[in-house]
């Protein structure tokens, strides 16, 4: 016979709270309901009794499980140890029968929950791929998500690195919910990688934190200018061809690139040079001038022209060959030395040589012709 079971006096338990406890009562095999929150971890189950006429220790019918206490003393027995094993971490909501050869029974049960320690703040930090080219000295602008990849919230959220100026992120960043944040760099003449971390707090304080990487692509625009006189032909006299190549040396293509300097005659407006694009032109000099030209274009960032200040420069200095004249190239050139006898004199003119042993001749001969008529004169 089952008699119906009288009133539980289940508590209330505050899953928040520490533990809790409840009792349930019956008589003989009435049946009572016993709830355990989930979590829970069973501190005792002391069940009581009255009036046994049981011919061993009387158990208690859990559902299909008979549970038989092992430890009794007097009208009490002990099952934690049997109680626990079948509830475990799970809780439990379980009708419980009383043993029939009890004129009355009564379980109470203590436990207490285990609170999990709270899963720690985490956060996720990713930045945009930034493939743009940046002029240098000019700000790249770098788009960055921000993701909550924990279960609790996160405030104080603050973007810092090296050489990075970010935006500031206002508000909380609850569970699962992300949020866009701008940074800024500075372009070098290179290509250049800065790192960038983001930290928040849970309302406990502990601290959450992640990074990602910058990369800035930037670049310094430049061109290139050569000067090259152009061999002339034989016998020309004429200005000399100078010829003249820009280059755009740039990874973006220059806007009004142009050649200036002197003389006036090799100065050019060129327009747009793509990038490795170039352009050749002659220009003529006069002959023995110097040739100083500077070519100047501006880059083209993102459709954009930029300033002037960021303007692309290259000077080059070319002084042409002197002019010969005519006259000095057809002269004959000069005879060599005279030979030296083996006294060292010089061996003179032949035909001055010739004139000159004459003329002594002739005075020798006059000389010898006084001589004899002063002698006749004497002798008479």
């Amino acid at each position: 016979m089952v008699l119906a079971p009288m009133p539980v006096g289940v508590q209330e338990v505050d899953r928040s709270t520490p533990g809790g406890d409840t009792t349930i009562r019956g008589t003989g095999s009435s049946v009572a309901r016993l709830d355990i929150p989930r979590g829970a971890v069973i501190a005792a189950a002391d069940l009581e009794w009255t009036g046994s006429h049981c011919d061993g220790p009387p158990a208690l019918l859990f559902g299909a499980t008979r549970l038989i206490p092992d430890r009794i003393t007097g009208d009490r027995a002990d099952l934690a140890a049997q109680l626990g094993a079948l509830v475990g971490r799970h809780g439990i909501a379980v009708s419980v029968g009383g043993p029939p050869c009890a004129d009355s029974w009564s379980l109470h049960v203590v436990w207490w929950v285990e609170e999990p320690a709270p899963a720690p703040p985490a956060v996720e930090l990713s930045a945009a791929e930034n493939r743009a080219l940046v002029l240098e000295g000019t700000d790249a602008v770098h788009e960055l998500r921000i993701r909550n990849i924990g279960d609790v919230d996160l405030s104080g959220l603050s973007l810092a690195g090296e050489g990075v100026r970010c935006d500031p992120i206002p508000g909380m960043l609850l569970p699962s919910a992300e949020k866009t944040a701008i940074c800024r760099t500075s372009a070098k003449s290179a290509p250049t990688t800065t790192s960038v971390a983001v930290t928040g707090r849970d309302t406990t304080g502990r601290i959450a934190t992640a990074s990602a990487e910058l990369r800035t692509n930037g670049f310094r625009p430049s061109i290139a200018l050569e000067l090259e006189e152009v061999p002339a032909e034989r016998g020309d006299t004429g200005p000399a061809t100078v010829r003249v190549r820009v280059r755009n040396t740039s990874p973006v293509p220059l806007e009004q690139v142009a050649v200036g300097g002197s003389p006036a005659a090799c100065v050019r407006p060129v327009g747009r040079l793509e990038p490795d694009q170039s352009t050749v032109y002659t220009c003529r000099v006069g002959r023995g001038a110097v040739v100083t030209l500077s070519a100047t274009g501006l880059p083209v960032v993102d459709g954009v022209v930029a300033a002037f200040t960021s303007s692309a420069r290259n000077s080059a200095v070319l002084t042409l060959a002197q002019p010969v004249a005519p006259a000095q190239a057809d002269r004959v050139p000069p005879a060599p030395p005279p030979e030296r006898l083996d006294s060292g004199g010089p061996l003179e003119n032949p035909e001055r040589t010739a004139g000159f042993i004459g003329i002594l001749g002739a005075l020798v001969m006059m000389v010898s012709v006084g001589a004899l008529s002063s002698a006749s004169r004497a002798s008479k």
